[in-house]
């Protein structure tokens, strides 16, 4: 790791993002909300509208897509357990396990979310196990 991109550190950020003039801490945030739609739009624009000096909101921005296409491809695959559910006499099993499977992911991506929001508030560069690894990757 390099020094240019310390790993859950405190950055003392100045400057504001190039298309709505936010602080780099709250554009950061922003990528982070549990509204996928809204996390999904934010992460895009600080994506493209960036530099890639600015390390900070490109990496938080590439995060929170990651995140969203793990989220993404949970969900597709408690969708397709749940189409068992059609089978007789076991459909009732397949039923449950994906609704609870459904809840279990939507928890866990909601408390995430938070903390990443939290995290991104603070100034800190948080990553995520796997993910923020090619967070970094892709962010510089």
């Amino acid at each position: 790791m390099n020094n240019q991109f310390p790993d859950k550190t405190k950055h003392e950020l100045v400057g504001t993002t190039q298309t709505l003039g936010l602080d780099y801490n709250v554009a950061a945030l922003i990528c982070y909300l549990p509204v996928p739609m809204f996390s999904l739009i934010a992460g895009i624009v600080w994506l493209m509208t960036e530099p890639k000096a600015n390390l900070f909101v490109r990496f938080h921005a590439i995060q929170s897509l990651m995140l969203l296409g793990v989220l993404v491809v949970g969900n597709v695959a408690v969708y397709i357990v749940g189409l068992l559910s059609a089978i007789p006499v076991l459909g009732g099993i397949f039923a449950i396990i994906s609704g609870l499977a459904w809840f279990g992911i939507c928890a866990v991506w909601f408390i995430v979310s938070v903390v990443l929001m939290l995290k991104a508030n603070q100034r800190e560069m948080y990553k995520l196990p796997i993910i923020g690894d090619l967070a970094e990757q892709y962010a510089k």
